[in-house]
């Protein structure tokens, strides 16, 4: 387990509240990015560009892991409301 940040207080309780803040605080900047690659590989595939081409620059193995991916990043946005 990380070592929590250095809060200046001695109190564990206190020292564990903040290492769960910053794992959250991480866990959402890496949602955020995914999101956020996931719309532009969707805005890219409406343009026009092909799967095998997005998953060829983005990095994915292949055109259809390119696909499920943002399929799946599309479908949960829809479901939470966002």
């Amino acid at each position: 387990m990380p070592r929590p940040p250095n809060t200046g207080d001695e109190d564990p309780e206190v020292a564990l509240v903040v290492n769960k803040l910053t794992e959250s605080k991480r866990d959402v900047a890496r949602i955020e990015k995914e999101r956020q690659v996931a719309s532009a590989v969707f805005e890219a595939f409406a343009a026009g560009i092909s799967w095998p081409r997005i998953a060829e620059y983005v990095g994915y193995g292949s055109a259809q892991a390119a696909q499920q991916d943002v399929m799946s990043e599309t479908t949960l946005t829809r479901r939470s409301g966002n």
